[in-house]
């Protein structure tokens, strides 16, 4: 029968005492759902340290941005850093533990096999917007249109943008579900940075339609949640909108980073298990 697999518990290595089994578990819809809802208990249950950690991450989100400007890509090398402070808060907090450094755990316990991962995912991300930029004008000219055509004809270039878009999301897909799990196996059993992608991919890829009906749920949420401040307007017009609408896109980052991240810890949970018979 398969159990939850413990954190901070290596798995399938000769060297460890009784090592557990990996077993990759195809998780239910109701608990695709159950992540959302868990982050959002989560939250509730230590909304001021989470507060904090969440507003801590926005500011280094932003300096990410700023200095990217000098050191390209330098936002996707720091992603698996800043998801596995955020993912070993999670674990924290059901510990009662929930500490705001906990978001640097990252650079503290595991650096080598995170930098790997951010490394991996913004080489691939470079190649990624390569190719697709390769692609849409190879498609362009194949079909006779010159690039100041396009520029100049507005309707060429919104349908143009879309499909370098569409390219870019399309072949992401695949490095991202490499980089889901992988913060989490390498924090919690010290698995090296490309086994780890591998196990990802494994496990997003076993899991797909349990993560479609939870990014279902998550989008509706959103564009529930992104609709307010449109209705607020059309029911209290007023000229400090824009400066509201920032304040309350603010304080929904500070709640959907925890949520967030609880849910992916939950997932990882849920789908990554030992057995001693599979």
């Amino acid at each position: 029968m398969a159990t939850t697999l413990d954190p901070q518990i290596p798995v399938n290595k000769p060297d460890a005492s009784s090592p557990p089994t990996m077993v990759l578990r195809k998780a239910t819809n109701q608990e695709a759902v159950s992540w959302l809802v868990k982050g959002v208990q989560g939250w509730l249950s230590g909304v001021t340290t989470w507060t904090a950690i969440s507003l801590l991450n926005i500011v280094i989100t932003v300096l990410l941005m700023v200095f990217s400007f000098i050191i390209p890509f330098l936002q996707q090398i720091a992603l698996p850093f800043i998801s596995a402070g955020l993912l070993k808060a999670s674990h924290e907090q059901t510990l009662d533990n929930l500490k705001v450094d906990h978001l640097f755990a990252g650079i503290s316990e595991q650096p080598k096999d995170l930098f790997i991962v951010g490394a991996v995912y913004a080489g691939g991300m470079m190649i990624i917007m390569l190719l697709s930029t390769i692609l849409v004008l190879a498609l362009a000219f194949a079909t006779g249109l010159s690039l100041e055509q396009i520029q100049s004809d507005i309707t060429q270039l919104i349908l143009y943008a879309a499909l370098f878009m569409l390219l870019i999301i399309g072949l992401t897909l695949p490095l991202v579900m490499a980089l889901w799990f992988a913060p989490a196996l390498i924090m919690f059993h010290q698995i090296k940075a490309i086994e780890a992608m591998t196990l990802s991919f494994k496990a997003c890829l076993k899991n797909i339609v349990p993560y479609l009906v939870y990014s279902l749920v998550a989008l509706i949420a959103l564009l529930a949640l992104g609709l307010l401040p449109v209705v607020g307007y059309w029911l209290m017009p007023t000229a400090g909108f824009v400066a509201l609408s920032i304040i309350y896109t603010l304080l929904l980052m500070l709640i959907l980073i925890p949520i967030f991240y609880i849910s992916i810890y939950e997932s990882y949970r849920d789908i990554f298990v030992t057995s001693e018979t599979v």
